[in-house]
């Protein structure tokens, strides 16, 4: 009854009011249903993923367990479910299962924390935590929700990182010592510190060896005063096992037991419990020595840190090696120095004039020498064109001397040119002339010039005395020859028909006187052609009549007829007459070679052979005697008493001409003379 008389507003307010109450309703029961589907979610994911999602109560019992949790720790979810929580935590860690407990208690979530658990078969293991309070819809915290991980993976990935970075600490180490350590001693020590203190050996030694095998160097860090016991076996050549293996073996020598693997080394009890590994010194084939260290045992059975050690081990020998090249350098540059003084004492005492100049004829160094004979300082000459010195024509002349010259070793002959001094007046100079050559390409030259003007006069005064003194033993051979044709031989055939004449009208002579003026008459027959002879050797009337060739014919027939030797001369080319003074000498150059050969060489055949060419004539007298040993200058002959050899050299010059000798013993010898026409 009230509702009928409740008013309209009144009945829309509660219309309102239950519309309301049932939307909550329906928001509710939509919430729970989400809920529960989020529930599900969330239990689908704690049973699929890897990780242990573990829940246990405030006192630490195990209320869930996931699959993950199976997998990592061992235990089915029927053995782990009330049991306590310190059944994954080793013994020696307990007492801090109940202080993070308490941190939960507080409401406190803990994250990320690393530990160590044990699984069911007592194996240890690396593991992340997070650990959080569970509060359930009325906001009471009812246990706590633990998530692990196993880390262990990753721990070893972090060990490995951080051993690397040991390693890669250790290597730049070495390699810093190695470019800036030049000193042996130093370098050895200061890689055996670095081993130690980057690498985290217990001590490393090296010992370098010489040829036969004794120590020549060592060096340690961590052993102290017991490595002199090593070092004194080592200068004794009484090797170690891990030296006498690495020197004989490539790679490395690893013990894990050194005591009993090296009975026969000092520091083996300083080893134990440790391992040892040991590797040679050795750069392009040689080896230096042997690096070898004790290290913790399990840096012995990895891959990685024999072949560090073993590269450790080829960057000392490279070190080494580098070393024996830079103290090579230095003998080098201490031996080029010192050659360099020597260089610049010659060349600053040297006796000849010494000019260095460039490949345009400036002069870039000169000698005190000269300096003195040229005049100028060393100021002035620096920069002068050496044409100014030798004349134009100088530098054109040193390069086509050098043309026909190797230029990388050889230096040209010598030649005379006239030097012009600072005042004026020339010198004559013998100069020779050398090319700079670098990497393959002439610099510049070498001058070497020696003042010869008055040696040249000397000479030319002796050249002038000799040719006076040839040419009057010639006038007088040609005046004896014509007064002993001319008188003696004239009065000598008068006294012969005096003689015979007697032999023809002596009726009154006894046989006995006649046969004595017969024997005066033979005896002046024979001293008339003796006289003969010796007019034409002297100077023989042929040479003048009918020339060199038919002069050179008629002393062969005379070798032939009083020597018993076969002389042959055969002429090639246009023959023609010489002047007459040339052919002259020419004979006489022949007549001694001849003369020689009889005298000396015990030979049966002589062959001389005359060739007239366009501008000069060559002669060649060759025997077939037992030869001889020829000086290495023609200068030499007159000091070897070969005076006619060196007579005949003197009458080669007086026609611009010149001797050559040939001979060795067994091989006979031959005489050419060129002179030209």
């Amino acid at each position: 009854m009230d509702d009928i008389h409740k008013s309209k507003d009144q009945l829309l307010r509660e219309l309102a009011e239950a519309r309301r109450q049932l939307h909550e309703l329906q928001a509710s029961q939509a919430y729970v249903d989400q809920d529960d589907e989020m529930r599900f979610q969330l239990a689908a994911t704690v049973e699929s993923i890897d990780d242990a999602v573990i829940s246990e109560t405030l006192e630490g019992v195990i209320t869930s367990w996931n699959p993950g949790a199976e997998r990592l720790y061992g235990y089915s979810e029927e053995e782990a479910i009330g049991r306590p929580i310190s059944i994954l935590i080793p013994r020696r860690y307990h007492k801090y299962v109940q202080t993070i407990l308490e941190r939960v208690r507080h409401g406190e979530s803990i994250r990320h924390y690393e530990t160590r658990h044990v699984k069911k078969d007592g194996r240890e293991f690396a593991v992340l935590l997070s650990i959080s309070p569970i509060i359930d819809v009325a906001g009471r915290m009812i246990g706590a929700s633990t998530i692990a991980r196993d880390i262990t993976e990753r721990k070893y990935a972090e060990a490995e990182m951080k051993r690397l970075n040991l390693v890669l600490r250790a290597m730049q180490s070495v390699n810093k010592l190695i470019i800036k350590e030049k000193d042996r001693e130093k370098l050895l020590k200061g890689i055996c510190d670095s081993l130690v203190e980057n690498r985290g050996y217990y001590n490393a030694w090296v010992a370098l060896l010489d040829m036969s095998g004794k120590l020549s160097m060592a060096a340690e860090s961590g052993l102290g005063e017991v490595f002199s016991n090593l070092v004194d076996q080592l200068k004794r050549g009484e090797l170690v096992t891990c030296v006498r293996t690495k020197l004989t073996e490539s790679g490395t020598f690893v013990t894990t037991d050194p005591p009993s693997t090296c009975t026969n080394c000092p520091l083996a009890e300083q080893y134990a419990g440790r391992g040892a590994i040991s590797a040679r010194l050795e750069y392009q084939g040689k080896v230096y020595g042997v690096l070898s260290a004790s290290v913790p045992g399990r840096f012995t059975s990895g891959p990685e840190e024999r072949s560090l050690f073993e590269e450790v081990a080829g960057n000392i020998a490279f070190a080494l090696h580098n070393i024996e090249l830079e103290e090579l350098h230095k003998i080098g540059q201490k031996q080029l120095t010192e050659s360099e003084k020597r260089y610049r004492d010659l060349f600053e005492c040297a006796g000849e004039a010494i000019l260095i100049i460039d490949s345009e004829g400036d002069v870039i160094e000169a000698n005190r020498a000269a300096i003195a004979l040229f005049g100028y300082s060393p100021q002035e000459l620096f920069g002068m064109n050496v044409t100014k010195l030798l004349g134009s024509y100088s530098l054109d002349s040193a390069r086509a001397r050098l043309d026909l010259w190797d230029k990388d070793n050889s230096m040209s002959d010598l030649y005379e040119c006239r030097a012009i001094r600072k005042d004026g007046s020339e010198a004559i100079v013998q100069t020779a002339v050398r090319a700079i050559v670098v990497a393959g390409k002439s610099m510049g030259f070498h001058f070497i010039a020696r003042d010869v003007t008055d040696e040249k006069r000397m000479r030319d005064n002796m050249q002038f005395y000799i040719n006076e003194v040839t040419w009057s033993q010639e006038n007088e051979r040609k005046r004896i020859a014509r007064e002993l044709h001319d008188e003696t031989i004239q009065e000598l055939m008068y006294l012969a028909r005096e003689l015979d004449e007697l032999i023809a009208t002596a009726s009154g002579l006894s046989e006995e006187e006649i046969l004595r003026v017969k024997k005066l008459w033979n005896l002046t027959e024979a001293i008339t052609e003796g006289l003969r002879r010796l007019s034409r050797d002297l100077r023989p009337p042929t040479i003048d009549r009918l020339g060199l060739l038919s002069a050179l014919k008629w002393i062969a027939r005379r070798t032939k007829e009083y020597a018993g030797i076969d002389v042959t001369v055969s002429s090639q080319g246009e023959q023609r007459r010489a002047a007459p003074d040339s052919e002259l000498l020419l004979f006489r150059i022949v007549q001694e070679a001849i003369n020689n050969t009889r005298r000396h060489a015990q030979a049966t055949l002589v062959q001389i052979v005359v060739e007239f060419e366009e501008d000069e004539i060559r002669i060649t007298v060759t025997d077939n005697g037992q030869g001889f040993l020829v000086p290495d200058t023609m200068g030499s002959l007159a000091e070897s008493g070969k005076l006619g050899l060196a007579g005949m050299q003197e009458r080669a010059k007086l026609m611009g001409g010149n001797v050559t000798i040939k001979s060795a013993p067994g091989q006979g010898t031959s005489v050419i003379v060129e002179a030209p026409v």
